[in-house]
């Protein structure tokens, strides 16, 4: 979920180890107000916003030598997956990438996780929603849902015409 959110795996892994940390540090405190599942999402969540606001803020990259980039380029191609090379994912991950970050999250809580509406309600809504409240914000949800769906499917449609 990480990877596909964040665009980059660098990033992603930046954000699973202040995810894992973040898990130890409140494993006592979890009050089974949600399933695990949930809960672990939301901390998920918490995690890649925090890597995403200090990016920038962190010990600047080391410039590499000239003499190493075939290296570098060999790696990189070896070691991309199979099935993200694929020009449909490709296009799929373009149009995914013009939606704001809550909106890529909407669809890869819903599509890809199968999460249900009140379980994604609780990892994207306020922290203190419950009863009516997480309705409302389920709600919410959903409409924002059928909009990202209606402007992929615009753009899928722009695209195909073209």
């Amino acid at each position: 979920m990480l990877v596909s959110i964040a665009g980059d795996e660098a990033t992603a892994a930046d954000g699973y180890s202040v995810f894992c940390e973040q898990l130890w540090k409140s494993l006592p405190k979890f009050r089974f107000e949600s399933s695990v599942r949930t809960w672990a999402y939301v901390l998920a969540r918490r995690a890649l916003v925090n890597v995403r606001r200090r990016d920038g803020k962190g010990p600047p990259m080391q410039a590499m030598s000239p003499s190493r980039l075939p290296d570098a380029v060999e790696q990189v191609r070896s070691s991309t997956r199979p099935h993200l090379k694929t020009t449909h994912k490709d296009a799929l991950a373009a149009l995914r990438a013009t939606l704001s970050d809550e909106d890529q999250m909407l669809l890869v809580l819903r599509l890809d996780r199968a999460m249900a509406w009140d379980e994604i309600a609780r990892v994207m809504g306020p922290d203190d929603a419950d009863g009516p409240a997480l309705k409302r914000t389920a709600a919410a949800l959903r409409k924002r849902f059928q909009r990202a769906k209606d402007r992929l499917a615009e753009q899928l449609r722009g695209r195909a015409s073209t």
